[in-house]
């Protein structure tokens, strides 16, 4: 069997020799199945890529559980505002009750000044033409009762 196997090497060996020494079919066998190097290159590439896909993923993670903290408190806070809001709406409410009564009663005083008014008019009675020099109240009186007794013939 040895010597057939070296038959069939030493042929294999001319056929090559006779293409011109082109090195295409020259490859040892042991080559293809030894890691080449770029490969291992390849594999540590892809390590380092997954270490860092890795890291990027737990940053990320860590980023939006922190987003998830921040949305948390701003709802609280949304909470605590919607809560003064809803204070401030019935304050609001209740000054404008408040302010609604007052304008009422502002209306019921200005009407009854208007008719107290009114009366104090009605009870006056104005005269001109009289020649009294007096403040004092009882002179008028008395002045206004000459009058009119003597030329309206009215008694007072």
């Amino acid at each position: 069997m040895f010597s057939g196997d070296s038959s069939n090497e030493q042929s294999k060996k001319k056929r090559n020799e006779d293409r011109g020494n082109s090195g295409y079919f020259e490859r040892s066998k042991k080559t293809p199945r030894s890691p080449v190097k770029q490969q291992i290159n390849n594999d540590e590439k892809l390590d380092v890529l997954i270490k860092i896909i890795h890291e990027m993923k737990m940053e990320i993670k860590a980023e939006i559980k922190q987003v998830g903290e921040e949305l948390q408190q701003v709802r609280e806070e949304q909470k605590e505002y919607y809560k003064e809001v809803e204070k401030l709406k019935m304050i609001n409410e209740t000054i404008r009750r408040e302010n609604k009564e007052i304008k009422q009663e502002l209306e019921r005083i200005k009407n009854n000044m208007e008719w107290v008014e009114k009366e104090k008019r009605k009870n006056n009675i104005v005269m001109n033409g009289l020649k009294i020099d007096s403040e004092d109240p009882t002179r008028l009186k008395e002045g206004a009762r000459n009058f009119l007794n003597t030329h309206l013939e009215v008694a007072v």
